[in-house]
């Protein structure tokens, strides 16, 4: 028998398109919180900032000698990761093949998954991971300590370990806006403010909202949270929220990570987005071979326009 009728054409073509549509629906959760940028080429990928300066004061002076400034610069750096995602199908079960790569079908729902965590675990990693500067791209930038709320942190009196709460969340803000990284200027150019948190946080800021101190902050008189069909909160306190159980953990189980941030401080960038090809084996029994290929990376440009969030949660 020929390959062509092992593998029909359309079969290609039906599992790379419902591949892509699924993925777009159902995984992926945080890219669009981020900064794109297709067709990249080369080892690394570099990204150029510039620094504020200062004037100064000439009044009253004719004649001041000019001293020129050299703009502070800086630069950071991407370098991809090439990953795949590949499974197979026995040659004898060619007549099922069709129904394994519709919508839903198991080959479509395992690519999908595989490449919807690839592209989180690469911007999570960005977020509390080493960011990388320098002429060669070698200066270990790590998230600072300035640049985080610790899992006991409180407003007032003995810290004592808790989960996601309000008091967490505007920390948080009162960090970035210490920062100047987000405020009105940030807000005109069109920036967005974005947080992902696991499912455990999200539960904790919901108890919160049921408590007697939590209640008042969700109400109408104060800032309600938007919550999305399901009932999740979707936007709480200017934050545009996501959960996802993809954040690291920190020494245990027993701790989650959350992370506010200034949308166009991760950078995700692409060399080769997915591409999927369905081959014969003839090496293992004219098998049907579907693999998933793709090249991404993701770097933070700013500490300052990331703030991380520990909270303690139920290990059930």
């Amino acid at each position: 028998m020929s390959a062509d009728l092992i593998i029909p054409n359309h079969f290609t073509t039906q599992f790379d398109t419902n591949w892509r549509n699924l993925v777009g629906q159902t995984n992926e959760r945080l890219k669009a919180k981020v900064q794109v940028e297709t067709g990249c080429t080369g080892e690394a990928k570099t990204y150029n900032q510039v620094g504020d300066i200062a004037s100064e004061d000439v009044t009253g002076d004719r004649y001041k000698k000019v001293v020129l400034l050299d703009l502070p610069t800086a630069k950071r750096w991407v370098r991809p990761r090439q990953l795949q995602a590949v499974t197979g199908e026995s040659r004898w079960d060619e007549k099922g093949l069709l129904p394994t790569i519709a919508p839903r079908g198991k080959h479509t729902l395992a690519h999908a998954r595989a490449y919807g965590k690839d592209v989180d675990d690469r911007i999570i990693a960005a977020l509390g991971g080493t960011a990388y500067s320098g002429t060669e791209g070698t200066d270990a930038n790590a998230l600072p300590s300035t640049q985080k709320v610790a899992r006991d942190w409180v407003l007032s009196g003995s810290a004592t370990d808790s989960g996601l709460t309000v008091a967490k969340v505007i920390q948080s803000l009162q960090i970035l806006g210490n920062n100047e990284a987000w405020n009105e200027d940030q807000m005109r150019a069109g920036n967005m403010l974005q947080g992902v948190m696991t499912s455990k946080l999200e539960a904790a800021l919901r108890h919160e909202a049921s408590s007697t101190t939590g209640s008042r902050l969700f109400s109408t008189d104060f800032m309600p949270p938007t919550l999305d069909e399901q009932g999740r909160i979707k936007q709480f306190m200017g934050i545009n929220w996501t959960i996802s159980n993809r954040t690291a953990l920190l020494n245990s189980s027993t701790v989650h990570f959350a992370y506010v941030w200034v949308q166009d401080t991760i950078q995700f960038s692409v060399w080769e987005d997915l591409t999927t090809t369905i081959d014969r084996r003839p090496d293992l029994s004219n098998a049907i071979q579907f693999m998933s290929q793709y090249s991404f990376g993701a770097v933070r440009l700013e500490e300052e326009k990331v703030v991380q969030i520990a909270g303690v949660v139920p290990t059930t």
